[in-house]
């Protein structure tokens, strides 16, 4: 009885293991991922669009594909200035301490890898602080 169980027990390994190497060989064949509208790698969103001076945003990436890095400017200055507020590479938008003229920026995402790729981008109205008495 006890060499019956362990011929079966042992067959199913065998199978289990053959057939996680036939999926394996089966998904190592598809190493490239077709990209079917390139306008939505580099796309990005942001959580509101007023932001007060030196107050910062985080963006949202809206593509799945999270391993493309992505290059951001801030009124086509890569990575932003005083003038205008910075960027981060985590998409990280820290306003400007004055308010720029006029009161609006916008910041573009350009997939590092694919810069053919169309941009994405979002625009944010810039406020003076909330007065305090």
């Amino acid at each position: 009885m006890q060499v019956a169980f362990l011929r079966v027990y042992s067959g199913k390994s065998v199978l289990v293991a053959a057939s996680f190497a036939g999926a394996l060989m089966l998904l190592t064949g598809c190493s490239k991922v077709a990209i079917t509208n390139p306008d939505f790698v580099a796309a990005i969103s942001a959580p509101g669009s007023t932001l007060r001076v030196n107050q910062t945003m985080q963006l949202v990436r809206a593509s799945m594909a999270s391993g493309e890095p992505l290059t951001y400017s801030v009124n086509g200055v890569q990575g932003g200035n005083a003038e205008v507020g910075t960027i981060d590479s985590n998409g990280v938008y820290t306003a400007p301490a004055i308010v720029p003229v006029p009161n609006s920026v916008k910041i573009t995402s350009i997939a590092a890898n694919d810069p053919t790729f169309p941009p994405g981008s979002v625009t944010l109205a810039i406020w003076n602080p909330i007065p305090v008495l």
